[in-house]
């Protein structure tokens, strides 16, 4: 067998490299937009159980973005704009902030949509707003969060109960946004009706786990099924 020509095997590997470059900015991309859902999740349970007068474990869901998904969605927008970067800190600071001063449950509504609103526009600015809308970035997004919501279900499940009421939470904060994230994929990207449809009766209400509650290894096996689905 002749050997390839430098020149074509030197195009082969810049190639691939290329390539794999390009797979692990997707991958980021895709982690960060999860990110950022996770995100809203939190925010989505804050707001539902301030609604129902739950003041202080609203403010502790209210905290998650910052305390345990900050420097996950700061540093890639500071790449970008460090000054963008500045104002999202801030911003995700303000839903704990009107939770101390006692808001309304309509303005911490609003207030919450406003971060949802600046992590939009941070998803946007690092991922690209072309590339962060097309439907298999977007249905990868879904299998992202749907993936994210095992793993909370499993902290929060022990002995055939729930047992972590937060953990719980979490989990139904980032179910709540998968679903609406899926529904709004185009029908050829909705590969998991049925599947869905079975894992919302695990997050009837963020206050009240069903009882009995779904089994951890059933939550597990429709996740997956959810997750392969969407990434084919």
């Amino acid at each position: 067998m002749r050997a390839l020509p430098l020149r074509v095997v030197a195009l082969v590997v810049g190639v691939l490299a290329v390539a794999t470059a390009s797979a692990a900015q997707t991958d980021d991309h895709v982690r960060f937009a999860a990110d950022a859902e996770k995100a809203r999740g939190h925010l989505l349970v804050s707001e539902q159980l301030y609604g129902l007068g739950q003041a202080r474990t609203a403010a502790l869901h209210a905290a998650h973005p910052v305390q345990e998904l900050g420097n996950r969605l700061l540093g890639p927008v500071r790449r970008v704009d460090a000054a963008r970067a500045d104002r999202l800190r801030d911003t995700l600071k303000e839903p704990g902030k009107s939770i101390e001063l006692k808001v309304p449950p309509a303005r911490y509504a609003e207030i919450a949509a406003g971060v949802g609103t600046a992590l939009d526009q941070a998803v946007a600015l690092v991922v690209g707003a072309e590339a962060g809308a097309t439907p298999a970035f977007r249905a990868r997004v879904v299998a992202a969060l749907i993936e994210a919501v095992a793993e909370e279900y499993d902290e929060s499940f022990k002995n055939g109960r729930i047992t972590q009421l937060v953990e719980y939470q979490d989990a139904y904060g980032f179910f709540r946004r998968a679903q609406t994230l899926y529904v709004a994929l185009p029908p050829a990207s909705r590969t998991a009706d049925a599947e869905l449809q079975s894992l919302s009766k695990a997050f009837p209400s963020p206050r009240d786990p069903p009882s009995p509650p779904l089994t951890f290894k059933a939550v597990k096996d429709l996740t997956s099924r959810i997750a392969t689905s969407l990434r084919k």
